[in-house]
């Protein structure tokens, strides 16, 4: 079982640490397969996404190796070099300047195209909701870009927020019965003015765009929602700061 040392930690950090301390102490050698998922809940006395996470930590931090049907193997006994990106709140994660706002164009049930489905990993013949709106400058109503953010069908309730004067969605509508947060995945590539978004953007249809793609995944690794953004030109600014990695306490 886990001896909690900081109770204001997370449980798969504790849980990180005490794996780590584990084999800094040669009680898991180079070399040494880890148990399985399920002896590790046992033994641990955590759930499986605790063990999930802590395994992540460690794999990332180098000290294990994870492969489908050899399980997990102690691979180093010292951790690798890495710096991850600081995010301390959600206009941060969703790299929204704080200085916008929000025009909603269009609420629309539709099928699930090809690359939508992809996106959100919908079966065919799904079909979700999707808001389109425009985000402007709030100091000089420039516009910025034109989203596309979907929801799957069973999930429209949980769009509300795009109704509102919220900038950013309140994280408290998303615990109302739905799967957390977990992780963002964020896709960057080029794009271009389509004609009904031409208007709203005061660009000129065919106008090059940087597309960022963003798929908010929760706890059970299936996508939430996801959400399509296109930038004309010289509308959007990408800036990333990193900080070395985590090290245990």
């Amino acid at each position: 079982m886990i001896e909690p040392k900081n109770a204001h930690r997370p449980r798969y950090r504790e849980l990180a640490a005490q794996l780590i301390d584990e084999i800094d102490s040669g009680k898991l050698s180079l070399g040494a397969r880890l148990p399985g998922e399920l002896e590790m809940v046992s033994r641990y006395q955590v759930s499986r996404f605790t063990v999930r996470e802590a395994l992540r930590i460690l794999e990332g931090r180098g000290f294990i190796s994870r492969q489908r049907g050899k399980g997990t193997v102690v691979k180093s006994v010292a951790p690798s070099e890495a710096y991850r990106q600081t995010i301390t709140t959600l206009d941060e994660l969703l790299m929204y300047p704080s200085d916008t706002k929000r025009k909603l164009i269009s609420t629309e049930q539709v099928p699930c195209s090809e690359s939508v489905r992809k996106l959100m990993e919908c079966e065919e013949g799904a079909a979700c909701i999707r808001y389109s709106q425009v985000r402007s400058r709030a100091s000089d109503g420039v516009p910025l870009c034109w989203q596309d953010i979907y929801l799957r069908d069973s999930m429209q309730k949980y769009g509300r927020w795009l109704n509102s004067d919220d900038s950013v969605p309140n994280p408290k509508i998303f615990k109302d019965g739905v799967p957390l947060l977990q992780r963002v995945a964020i896709d960057i590539c080029a794009g271009h003015v389509q004609a009904n978004m031409a208007g709203p953007l005061k660009a000129e249809r065919g106008t090059p765009t940087l597309r960022v793609v963003r798929r908010f995944i929760n706890q059970s690794g299936k996508p939430m929602s996801a959400s399509v953004s296109e930038y004309p030109e010289w509308r959007y600014t990408f800036s990333l700061e990193f900080a070395r990695a985590w090290q245990p306490e």
